[in-house]
């Protein structure tokens, strides 16, 4: 099976942010690490993978070729680490996100969301059809995408900085 993981953003477009006690956290750095781990653990496990980074300085640009990359390498299924951000510091917990005409995808979803209010100790806000986001409508394969936490709440922020948080959001995946 191949499957493809795409890191949320760029390093010209970093994503969501916060920022506790002098520590800023970025959401792409943080999925790059998250990346990182899952890729080893699929490779263990027999998965053929393929990490979509594309180095596009234009947002448009990068999201296209993100989806190139992952239909060129024929994925079967595609997975997008992101991080959730938002003007109210009380939006908090995890999500996965899925285009709502692929039974694959929901599945998929599913899976990940199960595993993860098993492992992630954050509030556990659903699984989320999207059909208005490019890298779940165009991909040709099963993809998701999945928001572990808020990085501008105060408890998500304090996971994420844990020694383990990425492992966690990794193996839950």
């Amino acid at each position: 099976m191949k499957i493809a993981l795409s890191h949320a953003h760029s390093q010209w477009f970093q994503g969501a942010s916060g920022e506790r006690n002098g520590t800023h956290l970025s959401e792409w750095p943080l999925s790059k690490g998250v990346n990182i781990i899952l890729e080893d653990r699929l490779k263990q496990n027999g998965f053929e993978v393929a990490v979509v980074d594309p180095s596009e300085s234009n947002y448009r640009k990068h999201l296209r070729r993100t989806i190139d990359e992952v239909n060129a390498f024929g994925a079967d299924l595609a997975v997008e680490c992101h991080f959730n951000g938002s003007a109210q510091p009380s939006a908090n917990g995890f999500e996965v996100l899925y285009f709502p005409n692929s039974e694959r995808g929901r599945s998929l979803a599913l899976g990940v969301f199960d595993e993860m209010r098993r492992q992630i100790p954050l509030t556990p806000r659903g699984l989320v059809p999207k059909d208005n986001i490019a890298f779940l409508k165009h991909t040709k394969c099963a993809s998701i995408i999945v928001e572990p936490c808020f990085l501008t709440n105060k408890e998500d922020f304090e996971f994420v900085q844990r020694i383990d948080a990425k492992e966690l959001i990794a193996s839950s995946i």
